[in-house]
């Protein structure tokens, strides 16, 4: 009951004064005892040392600033905490595990997230798609997987029923991959094939691909057709008319690329953008066939007090610079690989494949206030998953028995 409780705390996102999140301030506190857990972990001391430079990055570049710019600290606590407890939140998963097992761990972990998405959910418009949904899916796919692979796909199956009732393209197509590993998995079960974990690797790596690419297709052909609901019918005929239907639906990359460009080394934590900031952004946006000059670009983007660029990789270099980049692809890295181990199994854990995904995506498309738990999961997943070289000793072992 301790470790359920405890790895529920961590997962409070709600911030209190001065940017301060609960759950951040409550996996630091806790790293003493949990570190424990994973001190043998090469990747988490690697994860902890990239956390501890973006954070010095960050303060340094900010201390330089504050003559130039003007210093949020709401805005700053609010990131380094972040930074500081992506590998800490891992740690606690990670000890959590030990006591609870991995998927009653993430389950918990994800109770956690939904009773704070409860108190965030008041002043949103659409609570499914921004708050509820994700804790939700992740909750229902990790209980399933205790269950049965029948029990995870009809998971899966509602959990896009759902979404597709609540004007969330991306997050369909997530669900209806994780649906189609599972469903994949639970057909060459059924015809007796055991293969080894490299190749089971390989095989379900390309399907994953196959299907990622596929549901792209058939997203936005629903999505073109109505079925996905009128904001996104028209959401998907102004992109389509642009000849990049990607740049056109993120044309946020075109402001960080050109923010990248005008200062390389980043802006600091809790550092407003200037106007000529809000320019150079706005005409990197510009360039990609998106007009600029909305609410959204000049009132989210550029005007709310700090940098977000609706990217984790951009929003984590414009706060901590190129070690904040650097955590970002580190943690892109680790979720590929916890991808990876799950994936060499023929019981595949739903919730990792659609938790990695969601990792990545956002990690390139999504701000990284929605994305820090996630990333501890996948952290966590990553460590706590054996790899596909212990998964095929185990493998040899066996058959060498039978």
């Amino acid at each position: 009951m301790l470790a359920a409780a405890v790895v529920a705390a961590v997962s409070w996102r709600t911030s209190l004064a001065f940017g301060i999140n609960p759950g951040d301030v409550v996996a630091i506190a806790l790293l003493p005892l949990t570190w424990r857990a994973s001190r043998h972990s090469r990747v988490i001391g690697l994860l902890m040392l990239c956390s501890l430079t973006a954070i010095a990055a960050g303060l340094v570049l900010s201390l330089a600033a504050a003559g130039e710019f003007t210093i949020v600290p709401s805005s700053a606590m609010s990131v380094l905490l972040a930074a500081a407890a992506i590998p800490s939140g891992a740690a606690v998963i990670i000890w959590a595990t030990q006591h609870l097992g991995l998927d009653l761990a993430a389950a918990c972990f994800t109770t956690g997230l939904l009773i704070d998405a409860s108190i965030r959910a008041l002043s949103l418009d659409n609570p499914w798609k921004f708050a509820y949904g994700l804790p939700t899916s992740v909750l229902l796919l990790a209980l399933a997987h205790r269950r049965s692979r029948t029990a995870e796909v009809l998971a899966a199956v509602v959990l896009a029923g759902i979404y597709l009732l609540n004007d969330a393209r991306s997050a369909i197509g997530f669900l209806l991959v994780t649906a189609a590993i599972v469903i994949c998995q639970a057909i060459a079960s059924g015809a007796g094939i055991r293969p080894a974990p490299r190749t089971a690797f390989r095989a379900q790596t390309s399907l994953l691909v196959a299907l990622g690419l596929l549901a792209v297709g058939v997203v936005m052909a629903a999505s073109s057709s109505g079925y996905l609901g009128d904001a996104a019918q028209a959401r998907t005929a102004a992109q389509s008319a642009s000849s990049n239907i990607l740049t056109a639906a993120r044309p946020e990359m075109g402001a960080t690329l050109a923010l990248f460009q005008h200062r390389p080394w980043g802006y600091g934590a809790g550092v407003a953008p200037r106007y000529s900031d809000t320019r150079v952004a706005m005409d990197g946006m510009q360039a990609l066939g998106h007009t600029p000059d909305n609410n959204y670009v000049l009132h989210y983007m550029l005007g709310g007090g700090q940098f977000e660029l609706h990217s984790g990789l951009g929003d984590l270099w414009a706060a901590l610079s190129l070690p904040g980049l650097t955590l970002g692809l580190l943690v892109i890295a680790l979720s590929f690989a916890a991808l990876g181990r799950t994936l060499a199994t023929v019981r595949s854990r739903g919730w990792v494949v659609f938790t990695v995904i969601v990792v990545v995506w956002n990690c390139l498309f999504g701000p990284l206030s929605t994305i820090v738990p996630y990333m501890e999961l996948a952290i966590a997943a990553a460590v706590c998953l054996p790899s596909v070289a212990e998964q095929t000793a185990q493998y040899r072992t066996s058959t060498q028995v039978r």
